[in-house]
C-alpha cells in the first residue's frame, strides 16, 4: 500500500492567500470564498469610495447586516465579517448569514466601518437597505463609503481642521514625593 502524501502546514502561506496585500476583483471565486449550502444565503459586491488612495496597512475593514427593524433598539448583527490588510477601492466582500436567523417581515441594512488604530476612516453614511427572505440566495450589493475628515494632531500636516494654541494663563502645579 501506497503512503498518503501530506504537503507541509505553512500558516505564512496561508495568510498570503487568504489576506493579500492588494484586492482584486476576482478573489470572489478564490478557494477561501464560501460556497452556500442549502441552509445559507451569501451577499456579495463592492465597497466602493471616491478616494484613490490604499487604505493604510493593518487597518480592519468591518461589514455587517443588522437588523433594523426596531427603532428604540439598537441593530442587531446578524453576521459580520473582518477584513484585514491594505487594500484599494474597490473591494470585493462576501458575506454569509443563516437563513433561519431571517424574519421576512423585519428590515435589515448594510453597515460598513474601515478603522486604524482605533480611528474611524471610511463609513457608509447612507442607508443601505437590504431585503431578505429566509431562502437561500445569492445577492450582490455594491456600497459607496465615505471618507471621514483626518483630526488635528502634531504628526498630521495635511489636516483639514485648524489647530490654535490656548492660552491657559498661570498654571499651578505640586509634586508629591
Amino acid at each position: 500500500m501506497g503512503q498518503l502524501y501530506y504537503p507541509p502546514y505553512d500558516p505564512q502561506l496561508l495568510y498570503n492567500n487568504r489576506y493579500p496585500f492588494y484586492n482584486y476583483a476576482n478573489q470572489l471565486g478564490s478557494p477561501f470564498s464560501y460556497q452556500p449550502n442549502s441552509m445559507r444565503s451569501v451577499l456579495q459586491g463592492l465597497l466602493s469610495c471616491d478616494d484613490t488612495m490604499p487604505i493604510p496597512y493593518g487597518s480592519r475593514v468591518t461589514i455587517s447586516l443588522e437588523d433594523v427593524s426596531y427603532i428604540d433598539a439598537p441593530p442587531r448583527a446578524v453576521n459580520q465579517v473582518y477584513m484585514y490588510g491594505s487594500y484599494r477601492f474597490p473591494i470585493a466582500y462576501e458575506l454569509s448569514y443563516e437563513n433561519t436567523q431571517i424574519n421576512p417581515y423585519n428590515q435589515y441594512s448594510m453597515n460598513v466601518r474601515i478603522e486604524k488604530d482605533g480611528n474611524l476612516l471610511y463609513v457608509n453614511d447612507g442607508y443601505t437597505s437590504v431585503k431578505l427572505t429566509p431562502t437561500p440566495v445569492k445577492r450582490r450589493i455594491n456600497i459607496t463609503l465615505k471618507k471621514l475628515g483626518t483630526s488635528a494632531s502634531v504628526n498630521n500636516v495635511n489636516s483639514s481642521q485648524c489647530e490654535q494654541s490656548v492660552d491657559v494663563g498661570l498654571c499651578k502645579a505640586s509634586i508629591l514625593q
